[in-house]
């Protein structure tokens, strides 16, 4: 065999021993092809929510400034005291809301009460835990404008009317309206003693039958499971639990103050969806074998293997059957 023959011979076995390379291996001199992108697993279909949408938690009974003025103070005056001491107050409840009466019937009539109890029925009404009385007078001399402005605030139970203090004052006197806010901050800063307790706060324990799964409370991501007790204000919360290959589960539930509520949220596996992530699974693991049986690397790896073998097995006869040498030193047998 001449020399030419021979470098013939492995030119031709060099795109089979290319071929036979592994997925991801290069050939060296050889720019490497583009790889695809990695196959993503196929998420299963959500059914729709069964549940209405989330609905926001409970508040709990709020403080009500109950605010009115005689008719010798200027209605703006009346809104700006109002809104001072709702903003002034808010710092020192705790987990409850401080709103005003705005109901000018219901004013009205708290304007004109005599008794303590027609006081507490108002606040009662409102659904208040707390009530604060603030009115302000102007006692005219000469005139209005001229008059100082008496403001009286007092903190007092819903029902009964029943007053937690004396009566605290603030005067304002004429061109000092600017600095309202200012006078009325140390008296409101007295009235935080006799705010409420803030009320009890609840926890809610989701319990659910395969880990990792993805939880939301009221559209909120909560975690993965398993979750600790979740602390939260009283009130209802829509709670949802889903997981690939298992059936989105959604339920309702309410949670009182100082309660300590559990959930459990059982994923139904979706048979479907599990076949199709499985088999996902398993070609991942084949390194992404592709197409007929004949093309797969392992398949052409053999396949050069055994040419590679007759070729040598070729040169050693030849070497033991004392054929002629190249010039490169490899013995080939004689062309008759």
């Amino acid at each position: 065999m001449r020399p030419s023959l021979l470098v013939c011979l492995a030119l031709a076995l060099f795109p089979l021993g290319a071929a036979a390379q592994p997925p991801g291996a290069t050939v060296p001199g050889a720019q490497a092809p583009p790889q695809p992108p990695p196959a993503q697993p196929a998420q299963p279909a959500q059914p729709p929510p069964s549940q209405p949408p989330p609905a926001e938690s409970r508040q709990p009974p709020p403080v009500l400034v109950v605010a009115w003025s005689d008719a010798q103070v200027p209605p703006e005056l009346g809104v700006v005291i109002r809104d001072v001491v709702v903003e002034q107050l808010t710092p020192f409840v705790r987990r409850r809301p401080v709103v005003a009466l705005t109901d000018p019937s219901a004013l009205a009539t708290v304007a004109t009460c005599t008794e303590a109890l027609c006081i507490g029925a108002q606040i009662a009404n409102a659904g208040a835990v707390t009530g604060v009385l603030v009115s302000s007078t102007r006692t005219v001399v000469r005139a209005p404008a001229r008059a100082p402005t008496v403001i009286t605030l007092q903190v007092v139970d819903p029902v009964s009317g029943a007053e937690r203090h004396p009566p605290l004052t603030v005067t304002i006197e004429p061109g000092e309206e600017a600095r309202t806010a200012e006078l009325l901050a140390p008296v409101t800063a007295q009235l935080g003693q006799y705010m409420p307790a803030p009320p009890p706060r609840a926890s809610l324990l989701i319990a659910t039958n395969v880990d990792e799964a993805e939880v939301t409370i009221n559209g909120h991501p909560a975690g993965q499971s398993p979750i600790a007790p979740i602390v939260l204000p009283p009130g209802r919360y829509v709670v949802r639990g889903e997981r690939a290959g298992f059936m989105v589960q959604q339920r309702t539930i309410d949670v009182e103050g100082g309660q300590a509520a559990r959930l459990d949220l059982d994923l139904e596996p979706d048979a479907e969806a599990l076949a199709l992530l499985t088999a996902q699974e398993e070609e991942a693991r084949d390194g992404g074998d592709q197409g007929p049986w004949y093309t797969r690397w392992y398949v052409l790896a053999g396949g050069g293997a055994v040419v590679a073998g007759a070729i040598v097995a070729v040169i050693i006869i030849a070497t033991s059957s004392g054929g002629e040498s190249t010039p490169s030193g490899i013995p080939v047998p004689p062309i008759e």
